[in-house]
């Protein structure tokens, strides 16, 4: 059902309700007179295997947030957008959450609270910003007691145990980024080897004649079939 209310000169969107099954998308805004524009979105248990093919059964549940201004051409500026969502199905067996806000306005997207993703106990946070006219980025990403499985996503093979906690920083351009990395993993099994702590340290610095860089890895208490090893 759908119910368009003028309020002086304000455009309202009192609701929009759209239904499927055991979903519900509801819609609701307002478009006001000084060109500001405000919409709030509500899903409750979107089932991702109904619309994907190959995809497990989901529940995916959350809000939308957008606030924005209109310029004198009707497209958007200063936009700011809030998510927060929690799912079961998508990324693994496991409950997660993501939310977060992030706002564009002259060209540039950046987070005004950081950006998290939660599964399980383990935390993803993004916090930073990208210019999109002069390619310049400074992002901040720490990783918080991953479990190591999550990482079979995205990888054509399987660690069978482990835990990992790091932070990532990268700054400079879309071309030549500079980038510092700190991981500690601990308890690592992978195929015939196990791992009881892994410390990975690396600085690069990206010149358009001479990029350079180190790392440092230190590997404790190590094992490979029958063999121990340290580093």
């Amino acid at each position: 059902m759908t119910s368009g209310l003028p309020n002086d000169e304000n455009i309202m969107l009192k609701s929009l309700n759209l239904n499927g099954e055991d979903s519900n998308l509801r819609i609701n805004g307002v478009w006001e007179e000084n060109n500001r524009l405000s919409g709030y979105f509500y899903l409750d248990n979107l089932d991702l295997s109904r619309w994907l093919i190959q995809q497990n059964p989901t529940l995916l549940s959350g809000m939308a947030i957008i606030e924005s201004s209109i310029d004198e051409n009707q497209a958007l500026e200063d936009i700011e957008l809030t998510l927060e969502v929690a799912e079961y199905g998508v990324l693994t067996n496991q409950e997660s959450s993501f939310h977060g806000t992030v706002s564009y306005s002259d060209s540039i997207v950046s987070t005004v609270d950081p950006v998290m993703l939660i599964i399980g106990e383990s935390i993803l946070s993004i916090d930073g910003d990208v210019n999109l006219k002069t390619e310049e980025l400074n992002i901040v990403s720490d990783l918080e007691n991953a479990d190591i499985k999550i990482i079979n996503n995205f990888w054509m093979d399987e660690f069978k145990d482990g835990s990992a906690t790091g932070k990532l920083i990268i700054r400079g351009t879309f071309e030549n980024p500079d980038a510092v990395a700190d991981l500690n993993c601990r308890d690592i099994k992978y195929k015939n080897f196990s791992m009881e702590e892994i410390n990975f340290h690396s600085e690069m610095e990206s010149d358009s004649n001479f990029p350079s860089g180190f790392v440092n890895l230190e590997i404790s208490k190590g094992s490979w079939k029958n063999e121990n090893f340290d580093s």
